[in-house]
């Protein structure tokens, strides 16, 4: 009995570290290990590889890859958690190879859904949250690729995040892309959802429809978005990107009382009817990020990348440029944007420039050239304000512009309540621009009437805070047009304030700085009443967090910054802002001693600027 107990321990035993060491292995990266793809069921079995576990493994092509015979590729990795994170080259034995045709069609010819789901109890469209040849890549390595003839067409969900591009829809960490070429065209349409009942006479009866559309789309020519600490090196596109706006209606036949049919009764199709809707801003989806290259970049270097192609968007914010629509602590050199062609129908706060739109937290672009870049913006509905730039929209938080020149290149901008632009950039804040070059710059910048405000300037719109403008050469031809907004266009730059920046109403703001930080800060802005002081207080997106009041003694001065003027009456730093009513205000549980005023200067130096043609436009 002893003997049989000492072995069912020694096998219990052994069960148990195998088991153990099972367990291990799964959680462990295995050993590297050359996979061979030669044939579209091995590049879609790199689903079968996804995760931490295969990251040692490296995929080489060993022939040229044709997805024509799909019509929804289904992306590598379907979130961040199953993402791939091994490495996949188009190179095997010193030969490349190319991966034709992939497509992602989600609309039909007469311009329906493919993709249906339910929803509300009714069928409606879906798609992945990411879209590319990988939906999820992390801390992977994706080198000598070259995909031909990528074509996405689909519609987005209505609420939410869609990260789309011919390469990788969201990539995480420290991956790298490098010598890679994508060209095709992307197509994204948000659906505003509108179920609505036909009573027998074909009278539109009872409907229910969605809120506003807050769907963000980011969209690249080769990635969505990264973030992390991407290297992108010698990566190109030409890719075409666009997205509209359409109404999906779900129909229902009801009787004239709007009870359900009889049955037996002559149905109704049901169904949807899929109008095109670009009027309204309601449909519209509520910001796109897109970059030829990539939608939005967070960290990491980006060297000799460059973007030909068009890209025409239709939301309330558009973010778009020729290498990235945002880019944040990122080092951006040799980046080439040629042939640039953006036109953008908005409502609301918009960038658009020819290599990076919003710039900023220490990044820098160097080295890098815009060559016959045509940006038109219109605004639709209330449009806040376009911001255009030859090389960027707004420049904030440190970042450092140089070496940059920008040629032969046109930006019209219409129908806003406020036009910032400028033949390199259009604002920049606490950042530096040196070195530069624009020449043979075109700009046709009307606010909507006389109230509003233009600033066009050769090199800049405005330029705000701690900034630095040095050694630049521009030429431009300018035409502004309204009344009193021509007053504007008078110098290099066009507006420069050192002690503030303005809102979206042309009202000038002070900025408070979260201590120790570039980047988190609340505006401020006053009018003054008799003798009290009313101070609207706003977050980094210029939304009003709280108003407070200061009743004023002595003699008022009411100037053009009240809030400025008055800063130490109602500010202070151990005790943040005051208000005459409730004594402290809170904003949204920020600690207000953690924020201090920080007075800012800019620097114009050897700047070589002719304004061409000054004319007004009727």
């Amino acid at each position: 009995m002893k003997k049989i107990l000492a072995v069912l321990l020694v096998l219990f035993t052994a069960m148990m570290l195998f088991t153990a060491c099972g367990e291990e292995s799964d959680s462990q990266p295995l050993p590297a290990k050359v996979v061979s793809v030669n044939n579209v069921d091995d590049l879609i079995g790199l689903k079968n590889y996804l995760g931490p576990k295969y990251k040692n493994y490296v995929f080489e092509l060993t022939a040229d890859i044709d997805l024509s015979g799909i019509e929804r590729w289904e992306p590598i990795g379907s979130d961040i958690e199953n993402a791939f994170m091994a490495t996949l080259s188009g190179k095997s034995k010193g030969q490349s190879h190319t991966i034709k045709n992939l497509t992602v069609k989600g609309v039909a010819e007469d311009g329906q859904p493919l993709f249906i789901a339910q929803d509300m109890g009714k069928d409606f469209v879906t798609s992945f949250a990411s879209y590319g040849l990988f939906g999820y890549t992390k801390d992977a390595k994706l080198t000598d690729l070259t995909l031909k003839d990528v074509h996405i067409e689909y519609y987005a969900d209505y609420n939410g995040y869609s990260y789309t591009a011919g390469l990788v829809g969201y990539d995480y960490g420290a991956s790298t892309f490098d010598n890679i070429s994508v060209d095709g065209s992307i197509a994204i349409s948000n659906l505003y959802k509108k179920y609505v009942s036909y009573n027998v006479d074909d009278r539109e009866g009872n409907t229910d429809i969605d809120d506003t559309c807050t769907t963000t789309l980011f969209i690249g020519g080769v990635v969505g978005c990264s973030t992390g600490d991407p290297t992108f090196k010698d990566v190109h596109s030409t890719v075409n990107m666009t997205n509209n706006c359409y109404t999906g209606y779900y129909r229902t036949r009801q009787n004239a009382s709007s009870d359900l049919l009889e049955e037996g009764a002559e149905p109704f199709t049901e169904g949807y009817v899929v109008e095109y809707q670009s009027q309204s801003p309601t449909y519209k989806v509520d910001k796109v990020l897109s970059g030829g290259v990539v939608g939005k970049v967070d960290g990491g270097k980006m060297t000799e990348v460059s973007y030909t192609g068009s890209m025409d968007y239709n939301a309330r914010s558009v973010y778009a440029a020729g290498i990235a629509g945002v880019a944040t602590g990122v080092e951006i050199s040799g980046a080439t944007a040629t042939g640039l062609n953006v036109v953008s129908l908005v409502s609301g706060k918009n960038m658009i420039a020819g290599l990076v739109s919003d710039i900023g937290d220490g990044a820098k672009l160097s080295g890098s050239t815009v060559t016959g870049a045509t940006i038109k913006a219109s605004g639709q509905g209330t449009p806040q304000k376009i911001t255009v730039g030859g090389v960027f929209g707004y420049a904030v938080n440190l970042a450092t512009i140089e070496d940059v020149t920008v040629t032969g290149s046109s930006f019209t901008v219409d129908n806003v309540k406020s036009v910032t632009a400028g033949g390199l950039g259009g604002t920049m804040r606490d950042a530096t621009i040196k070195n530069c070059v624009s020449v043979a710059t075109n700009i046709v910048g009307n606010s909507k009437d006389e109230k509003d405000y233009n600033r066009i300037g050769t090199v800049l719109g405005e330029a705000e805070g701690n900034t630095t403008v040095s050694d630049i050469h521009a030429t431009a031809t300018v035409v502004c047009g309204r009344g009193a907004a021509q007053k504007a266009i008078e110098t290099a730059v066009a507006h420069v304030e050192n002690f503030a920046f303005f809102n979206e109403d042309g009202k000038p703001c002070i900025r408070l700085y979260r201590k120790g930080t570039n980047s988190v800060y609340l505006n401020v802005d006053g009018e003054i009443e008799g003798q009290v002081l009313t101070i609207n207080i706003y977050n980094e997106e210029l939304s009003v967090l709280v108003t407070a009041s200061y009743t004023l003694e002595g003699e008022v001065q009411n100037t053009d910054n009240p809030a400025l003027t008055y800063l130490n009456d109602y500010f202070t730093a151990g005790g943040g802002f005051k208000n005459d009513n409730s004594g402290a205000v809170t904003l949204e549980d920020r600690d207000m001693t953690q924020y201090e005023y920080r007075a800012g200067v800019v620097v114009v130096t050897d700047v070589d600027d002719d304004l061409s043609a000054l004319e007004p436009n009727a």
